[in-house]
């Protein structure tokens, strides 16, 4: 584990799984909590003490009595008491390897967490919503793009959720012909199936919040895709607050989908 500066606006620390799970025990951090990273079954309490006593986060004394590092324990602990997050997977062009990148926020703070080559997961703490803006823009890289058309549609979110396998299956044509189908304007569909088909960039961001009546223990509040094609930026938006869950295909520029991100992350913070 180690930490560093990264600008003067946030810092970084790279810890494993085991001490986060030693130092959110250590601050009673409620049990049911929104996932962090891939769940560990067993936490080697001993091990993970040993890592943080050699780095000098922790000191001990004969009484068995334990001092944490306030840092330390203010920038683990919003991933243990943030009611909160917001997921975001990223995939470049057409890699089946994406990055999920996710965004904690308690008592003020908020932490971005990644994961890292050795097992072990970045957290950067962000010192306010303008730089958790900044650092959300130059992820998605989100600069001049245009919007490739004009018009909206909307459909079902299930039976949307068809048309990748349909493009993958089948043909784009046929993908083509699906969204036609479901209202959609032939010159409309052809141009997203073809941003599906070639995306420079892809993005889904969803911000969840723990909810223990819901059967997965979290519910998702928001969520919104962005695929970045050769000619422009598509944007769709999921309407989940509906009985039947709908699906808003946006053609959007920067600009727009920003002040779209920007309502998922005030949620964040609130």
């Amino acid at each position: 584990m180690h930490i560093s500066i990264d600008t003067q606006d946030s810092f970084v620390l790279i810890i494993s799984l085991h001490e986060i799970e030693w130092i959110l025990y250590q601050l009673n951090a409620p049990v049911e909590r929104l996932p962090f990273a891939d769940t560990i079954t067993f936490t080697n309490f001993q091990e993970a003490f040993s890592s943080l006593k050699s780095r000098g986060w922790i000191l001990s004394d004969s009484s068995d009595k334990v001092i944490l590092d306030v840092t330390i324990a203010g920038l683990v602990g919003v991933l243990g008491f943030s009611k909160t997050a917001l997921a975001m997977d990223l995939f470049h062009e057409q890699s089946t390897n994406g990055q999920t990148i996710c965004y904690f926020s308690a008592e003020g703070l908020i932490v971005e967490q990644t994961p890292t080559d050795n097992e072990e997961i970045a957290l950067t703490a962000l010192r306010d919503l303008d730089t958790l803006r900044t650092r959300i823009h130059e992820h998605l890289g989100l600069q001049d793009q245009q919007a490739p058309r004009k018009g909206a549609f909307q459909c079902s979110e299930e039976v949307f959720a068809n048309i990748p396998y349909i493009l993958a299956g089948d043909s784009k044509s046929a993908a083509v012909t699906q969204l036609m189908q479901l209202g959609a304007e032939e010159r409309f569909a052809d141009d997203l199936v073809g941003a599906m088909a070639s995306p420079l960039q892809q993005a889904t961001l969803q911000v969840v919040r723990l909810d223990p009546e819901h059967p997965d223990g979290v519910r998702i509040i928001g969520k919104l895709t962005l695929i970045e094609g050769l000619y422009g930026l598509w944007m769709l938006v999921s309407r989940l607050e509906e009985n039947n869950p709908t699906i808003e295909i946006i053609p959007c520029d920067a600009v727009q989908a920003q002040k779209s991100i920007d309502e998922f992350l005030k949620v964040l913070v609130s």
